[in-house]
Formats: C-alpha cells, structure tokens, sequence
C-alpha cells in the first residue's frame, strides 16, 4: 500500500516566513524587482519615450503598502501560472529575457505572509484581481476579473494610462517599520542598480503618515566617488566550476571615511552582482573582522552566473547558489567555495596593504625570553594539533557511482611529513552504519595514522549526498615502487586503492591551486637563494603566465615573469617553480606577490646579518609587535601574513593598561604591563589554536558554549608556557 506524504502547513507557512523574516527591505525588493523585469520583457519598441515609474505607496495609519508599475501587466491566465505552483521557475529567462527573479517564489513569500494581500494587474483593457488567502491547511489565490467601470477608477487612482500591475497588502504583525524608513531602502544593497537607473526608471516613495499627511520623494542612488590611487586592486578573474570558465571584474578600494561614506551610501562591502547587474550580495567573504577590513570597499562582476543559478533550480535535485532567506551565497555551496578560494586571497592581500601605514614600534624579536617563550608555545600548539598537509582534490558534487573513492588515487608524499586526504563515500549505495576497512600494504614505508576501522555516518552527509571520511597518512621510509592504502567495506566486495610513493623530495599540495611554499623566507645579505611556488594544472593549466611584483625594490629577483612549463611538474598535476632572490642591504623586508590568471599569493621576505629562521615562520606564531594605528578600533589580532599577533597601543583599553605610551623600560621591568601583555597574547593564541582546531576536526564548530569552554582551558594552558618561561611575571605567586 502506498500512501501519500505532505507537508504540515505550518512547516510550510514557517519557511516563507523565514525566507523573508519580516523584514521589509527584503520583502519591498522582491516586489519591485518584479516590476523592474516586467518593464525588461517590454520589446524595446514599445514606448519608447513612456515614462516607467514605480510608486511604493506606504500608509503608516493603516500599516498597508502598494506598489504600482505601468509594465506589462497580467491576465488572468499568466496570473494563475504565475503563482499557482509555489518555487517554480517563472522568470522567463528561456524566451531569452534577462530578468532577476531567480528564487521562483518571492512574490508569493510576500504576499501569503502578510495580511489582506491582492494583486489587481490590467492588461489589454481587461482587469483583474487576485486575492491570496490562507485559511487552516490550504493556500489558494481568488481570481476575479474587475467591473469595466471599477477599472476606470482604478486607472485614475493610480495612474495607469495602460497596462500596469498594482500589489497591495497590510504587514503582519511582526512586519515592523524601521526608523529612517526612506533612507535604509534608497540604500539597500540589493536595490542599488535598480535605483541607479533613473535614465530608464523612475521610482517614487509615497509615504502617508499617522496625520495623513503625504510626502513624495523620488529614490535613487549613486555610487561613491573614488580615487584611482584609492584602487588597490583592479584585475579580471577566472575560475572554472563543473566544467565552466566564470570570467570576472574585480575592483578592491581604500576609503579611509568609510564609516562617514555608510552614512550616505549604505553598509559598503564587496558589492556581488553579475553582467545583468543582478546583485546577489554584499559580503567580505568572511574577513569582515581582520584589522584593515573596515578601510576597504569594492565589486565583484560575474559574468553569465545567472543562468547557472537558473540552471541548478530547474535540477531533479534542486541547489540553491543563493540562500534561500535572501541573504547572499549559500556559503555551504560548491559555486561559493570555489569563489572564495579565488577572492578570499585576494581580499587578504589587499587588506594587508592598508596595515603597512600603521607604524610598527616594539616586538618580540628583541627580547630574549619572549623569543623562548613562543618556541615553546609553538612546540606546544603543533603537539595539539599535529600539523598534517592536505592534499586537496575536490570532491565535487556527484556521490560515487560505484560507491566509494578517494580524493585523490594517487600522491606522492615526502618522508617524515604527514598527510590527510578524504574517502568519498555515496550512501545510496554504501548505507550509513557500514564499517570501512582500511589496510596498509607498506608498513615499513607507510603509516596509516587514522583508524583502521570507521563507521559511515550518516550526519556526516553533505549537501550533494556525500560522506567523507578523513585519512591520515605519514611517510616514514623512502618506497622503490608504490605502495597503497586499501578501503573495504565490510562484507561486501566494494574495494578502492590509495597509491602512494613515500620520496626524499619536498612535495607540496597548494590549497587554492597556486601557494609559495614556505609562505616566508629568511635570508642574509649578498647571497642568492630561491623561492618556491606550487601549482596545481587542475586550476592553473600549462601555458599559464604568472606575473611576480616586489613591494622592495632591493630585493631582486631573476624574472617577473614565467610561463608554466611540463618540466615544471614534479607529480601529476602538481608542479613547482623555483625563483631566484638576491638583496645586497641587510635589514630589508617585503613581500613578493605572484599572480595567475587573476589569483594572487604571497610570500614575506626579511634579509639579516642573521640568516637563522625565527620562531613561528612555518604557520605558527611568530612573536607579537605593537603597532601605533589611531582611529582604528582593533585592540589585537593575528597578523596572517607575518604570524605575529599585533597590538594596538592606540586602543582606548591597552592605553588603561599601558599607559599613554610603552617603553622599553616597562616591557623589561614593569609587573602590570609584563601581566597584561601575556594576557592579551594568550587569549589571542588560543582563538588562533581552537580555530586550527575546529579545522582538523578536533573541535566541533557548532557547539558555543563548548568553543568557550575549550578556548579558556587553552588560554590557561597557554599562559602558564609563557609565566613559566618569561620570569616573574605572577611574582612566584
């Protein structure tokens, strides 16, 4: 017997609700966005000279909005298809019509969630009115077509000469109005370019006070003004996804006044929006904290993405690129996260150039014991982390057809270095509870570091149906020929081969497919030496020109620029080129950028008398420097490009602690100031390890409380390495 399976209603009426929270600037760009594409399906004959007006008409004494266009309009038919199917694609993005509507719901998240909703559309000299209703379990839409005589009053009413589309409805409850209504919706990212057109649009806010008084102000928006020497970075990008070229413009700019600037042209980030100028966010791709970021603004075009997010909605598995709540990138989706491998970089770099005009005063460098102290504290932090080097290879977005298979089938690993890869595992196939099996056919030359047995779980699944499984590697003898790793799972036939090859030779996977490896040299006066950068040709193929700039010109190097070679490559599609540096002053440093196809990486150098490594330049922590930055609200943070954890002697609270200005003197001898440095050094280390933490899996990033909990125990831990090594710090206490 079969039996059919719906939703409960209220699930359903709570994720419309959710989609929009009752949030008013969401729920006005969906319908005005409606009105903007119905004017883009007009032939571009069709009155040329008319007028295209949008009227948001807002009554605050009776809580009611309408929004009127003189566009296509909609009959009763085009009215039924519309939205008798809720999240089908109706954008008419394949009569070839370059419209936004990319959600195939919005307008119907609007209208059945707030209260007394219809639509009165005229179209052809015929009217009429669709009421939505939602009554205990059912929603429906009661169409009606309008009295002759009613439309014409319609028609004088609200300004419709000929076609046009009126929506009207009263917010619910919990739909408030924010205080400087007008402004927050003239600047509201998702609006900017529709606002910006005022060529083409006119678009007319009718505000209707408690009073009843009215007053009418035409929106629009202009972007901020900007210097060219403001531009910090101003390349075209490209990346491939699923096999498609995404070509790019991507503009980063300085703005010191960009909190006065927010003031007039609303929140400014990485404006996100694609050749149609459809806008899909406003974001830093996650850097939003990172000292420097509150100096920066700029936008990101992308080109035919519009079509790609059409084309995942219309799948038999439905992807959402975007978030279902209108909130920008689906930050789970595989579109993003190879987006953000591309940007993100970027975004860093240039985030660091704006923290070179800070002026850096006293570091950890010159003082003996503090040197020590983070020798141990790194000694401590890799033990409770176990560094492994990740090999990479994407998963992609299709489980195993034949059930299981590793990221890679083949590497290369280089002896006494450790190495972790994924087992992707289709649980269609390979059902959750099943024990996998892995067996080491070297172990002489090999050691299999994960357990040999691990159980498929199911809350393991990811959003394209796959489960992964980690496995760590460690190459411990030098192989002659190939020895593998071997994944069973548990009676059954289903078997997958790992190969590897254990070498004396330093092999690097690059994380976003092009990385200097170390990301930091150290080296002496008049002497030449070499600087590595990894590629992988999955990202980056043979023939590909990467560009070298240098921020020292004393620091030379033989060549700006190199084009990929076969000969370059050390395993597969893993490749490495070696660049030569040379600077005949001591006491330089500077960072030497290498840029392919738009992708930037970096690598800091610092030439000395001596040539010896200091601590932490191999992803640890390097020390802590102070840094005078006034007007800059940060108190400390972890500089990613040097490993040192700066602190900010401008900051309200540390001058409490250090006073108006921190001398030597007191960093040597001063009790208070020795605790509160150490304090501030402490917490900051610990962030930074919990968060290496929740990387490799030892830590879960969901639990709050248990993120607290685990970044105090090691503040604790790690404060006591450094009352121990740097003296008298606590008096003995």
């Amino acid at each position: 017997m079969k039996i059919d399976v719906v939703d409960d209603p209220r699930f359903t009426k709570r994720k419309m609700y959710d989609s929009l929270g009752n949030d008013i600037l969401k729920i006005l760009t969906e319908i005005i966005t409606n009105s903007d594409d119905s004017y883009k399906r007009m032939a571009p004959t069709d009155d040329v000279d008319k007028e295209k007006p949008i009227s948001i008409i807002l009554d605050k004494k009776k809580n009611v909005v309408e929004i009127v266009d003189n566009a296509q309009g909609m009959s009763a038919d085009v009215m039924k298809e519309k939205f008798q199917t809720y999240g089908a694609d109706k954008s008419d993005r394949d009569k070839g019509y370059k419209v936004r509507s990319l959600f195939g719901k919005g307008a119907s998240d609007v209208l059945f969630t707030q209260n007394k909703s219809q639509i009165i559309s005229i179209k052809e000299g015929v009217g009429c009115k669709g009421k939505f209703i939602w009554e205990k379990e059912h929603r429906q839409i009661d169409l009606q077509e309008i009295d002759r005589r009613v439309l014409k009053d319609l028609r004088d009413h609200y300004k419709i000469p000929n076609n046009g589309t009126i929506v009207k409805f009263e917010l619910n409850e919990k739909t408030k109005i924010p205080k400087q209504f007008k402004e927050k919706l003239q600047v509201f990212y998702m609006l900017r370019h529709i606002f910006s057109n005022t060529i083409e649009r006119k678009i007319e806010l009718i505000e209707i006070d408690k009073k009843g008084t009215t007053l009418k102000t035409v929106l629009s928006y202009e972007f901020p003004p900007f210097n060219e020497i403001d531009v910090l970075y101003n390349e075209i990008l490209s990346f491939d996804y699923e096999g498609k070229k995404i070509n790019s413009s991507f503009k980063i700019i300085k703005l010191d006044d960009k909190k006065k600037f927010e003031d007039t042209y609303g929140e400014l980030k990485i404006l996100v929006y694609d050749d149609e100028k459809n806008i899909y966010d406003n974001t830093l791709f996650g850097l939003e904290k990172l000292p420097g970021a509150e100096f920066i603004y700029g936008e990101l075009i992308l080109d035919g993405t519009a079509n790609i997010i059409r084309e995942k909605l219309n799948t038999e598995m439905p992807e959402e690129i975007l978030t279902d709540t209108r909130d920008g990138f689906n930050k789970r989706h595989d579109f993003y996260k190879k987006l953000s491998e591309i940007v993100e970089p970027i975004l860093r770099n240039a985030i660091s150039k704006i923290r070179e005009g800070s002026k850096t005063g006293f570091q950890s460098d010159g003082y003996k014991k503090w040197n020590e102290a983070f020798h141990q504290l790194n000694k401590y932090m890799e033990m409770s982390i176990e560094e492994i080097n990740d090999t990479g290879g994407d998963p992609g977005v299709s489980p195993p057809v034949d059930g299981m298979q590793f990221s890679r089938e083949r590497i290369k690993i280089t002896i006494g270095k450790k190495y972790c890869l994924k087992l992707l595992i289709n649980p269609k196939i390979i059902i959750p509870g099943s024990r996998i099996i892995f067996e080491n056919s070297n172990k002489d030359c090999l050691n299999l570091i994960s357990d040999k047995i691990t159980e498929v779980l199911s809350k393991n699944i990811d959003k394209n149906g796959i489960i992964s499984i980690n496995l760590s590697i460690e190459g411990i003898k030098i192989t002659e020929k190939d020895c593998f790793i071997q994944a069973t799972v548990e009676g059954s036939h289903i078997q997958k081969k790992l190969f590897v090859s254990v070498v004396d030779q330093e092999i690097y996977y690059p994380k976003y497919g092009l990385e200097f490896y170390p990301n930091y040299l150290r080296t002496i006066p008049a002497h030449s030496t070499n600087i590595h950068l990894y590629f992988d040709t999955k990202k980056f193929p043979l023939g590909s020109k990467v560009n070298f700039t240098n921020s020292n010109e004393k620091i030379q190097l033989s060549c700006n620029e190199y084009i990929l070679k076969e000969d370059d490559l050390i395993f597969e599609t893993i490749g490495k080129i070696d660049i030569g540096l040379r600077c005949e002053e001591k006491d330089q440093e500077g960072t030497i950028n290498a840029n392919c196809n738009g992708y930037e990486t970096s690598i800091l150098i610092e030439v000395a008398e001596s040539g010896i490594e200091p601590i932490g330049k191999r992803g640890w922590l390097n020390g802590w420097a102070t840094e005078d930055a006034p007007g800059q609200p940060w108190q400390k943070y972890l500089d990613p490009t040097t490993g040192k954890i700066k602190i900010n002697t401008s900051n309200h609270i540390n001058i409490y602690h250090f006073g108006e200005s921190l001398t030597d003197e007191k960093i040597k001898k001063d009790k208070l100031c020795q605790r509160y440095l150490a304090e501030l050094i402490s917490e900051q280390a610990a962030i930074y390890l919990v968060k290496k933490k929740i990387e490799k899996g030892k830590v879960k990033g969901d639990d709050y409380e248990e993120l607290l909990d685990e970044q105090q125990k090691e503040k604790n831990n790690i404060a006591k390495i450094i009352y121990k090594t740097v003296n008298d710090l606590v008096d003995k206490a």
